[in-house]
């Protein structure tokens, strides 16, 4: 039988205060729900629009160059929900759409899919997240029944499943540990440890004020994205303006995150909604939103938020990428432009000083573009 033991109690000393519980809509819910092309100013357009009422020069991240990933009429990426590269080059992506889980190899060319919908052994009512555990499994994040689904990297074989307590919005792996984000109801923790091999799992990280004080907010305003590198552990969060830092055996510090452009955590109307329920609506899509989260060395932390608008059934706004030195709690670099599409949200993974974004054109072509993640320039 499984268990889960409480590490300690982890709410983070933020200044920041607000969150709620109330039936929001469904768009919420789809946040979290081959040839090589010179990049053309297609994907340049869409962010440089909605930076448009800025009249001063936004700094943007440089695009290299762009990767179509090649179907065909019945084999397509539908909605991507997750991207990963591995050591090889080959391109897994969890497509949320079809339920499945997509090869492609490094020129953009589909090898096989693995995963289908259902909700049997290998099956997935979704397909949120997914990362690559060491050099042999491929974990996927099958939320809607609330487990985490483990498959062979090398033949797309169905492996074991491992059940977690919560609604989980991002995974990451450490060793043969599957790691995985979420704040709990009670506001007591926000990550999750699921060791491959025990049946144990193990609750800690921290939690900003404004949600451990008011739990009700949790549900809708409680995103949480995550990474951690050999100990260290960080960890952005919606209701807060904080980039949290921790490792295993010490405290949890925290570094105050600039708001140069992007809007930032409208604890003001998370307070408010605390209050009073039924002023939830007001708050939907008005602070940023923590899209992901990387460490890019030892110290050194990439955090993407994106400041979305919902509307007619499409998503606008811009994403902003910050770099972080989280041992000197300073920010190398604030909000600069990532410019890619919007709409479908695109979904990143990153490598040393390289972004990657799966984007999808309107017409449903997809692409994977690759960014210059500007480290140098940030004095870090």
């Amino acid at each position: 039988m499984k268990t889960i033991r409480i590490v300690r109690s982890s709410i983070a000393g933020d200044p920041s205060v607000g969150k709620m519980l109330l039936s929001w809509p469904s768009v919420r819910r789809r946040l979290f729900g081959a040839r090589m092309l010179t990049v053309t100013l297609a994907f340049a357009a869409a962010a440089c629009r909605s930076a448009s009422s800025d009249n001063r020069r936004v700094a943007t991240l440089a695009v290299i160059d762009s990767l179509e990933l090649v179907g065909t009429d019945s084999a397509y990426v539908a909605r991507p929900g997750g991207l990963a590269i591995t050591r090889d080059g080959q391109i897994l992506v969890a497509d949320n759409g079809q339920k499945t889980i997509w090869r492609f190899d490094p020129t953009g060319r589909l090898l096989d899919r693995f995963g289908k919908p259902g909700d049997g052994p290998g099956e997935l009512r979704s397909a949120s997240d997914l990362v690559v555990v060491g050099d042999s499994l491929v974990a996927v994040n099958n939320v809607g029944r609330r487990q985490i689904d483990l498959f062979s990297l090398a033949t797309g074989t169905f492996v074991l499943t491992k059940k977690v307590p919560v609604n989980v919005l991002s995974i990451r792996a450490s060793h043969d540990t599957v790691l995985a984000g979420a704040v709990y109801p009670d506001g007591s923790h926000s990550v999750t440890s699921i060791p491959l091999k025990l049946s144990e799992l193990t609750a800690a990280g921290p939690v900003p004020i404004i949600l451990a004080r008011h739990p009700i907010l949790i549900a809708p305003f409680g995103t949480v994205i995550f990474d951690n590198r050999n100990q260290d552990r960080v960890a952005a969060f919606e209701a807060s303006d904080w980039l949290f830092h921790w490792s295993t055996d010490a405290a949890v510090d925290s570094v105050m995150m600039p708001k140069v452009r992007r809007r930032g955590a409208r604890t003001d109307l998370l307070m408010a909604t605390a209050a009073d329920t039924t002023r939830g609506r007001e708050a939907l899509f008005k602070s940023s939103m923590p899209m992901y989260v990387r460490f890019v060395s030892d110290r050194t932390a990439l955090v993407i938020h994106g400041d979305l608008e919902f509307s007619r059934s499409s998503f606008t706004g811009t994403f902003f990428a910050s770099v972080v030195d989280v041992g000197a709690k300073s920010v190398g670099c604030s909000d600069l432009l990532i410019p890619v599409p919007i709409d479908p949200l695109p979904r990143f993974f990153s490598r040393s000083d390289t972004l990657f974004a799966i984007v999808q054109h309107s017409e449903g072509r997809t692409f994977v573009v690759r960014l210059r993640i500007p480290l140098d320039a940030c004095h870090l």
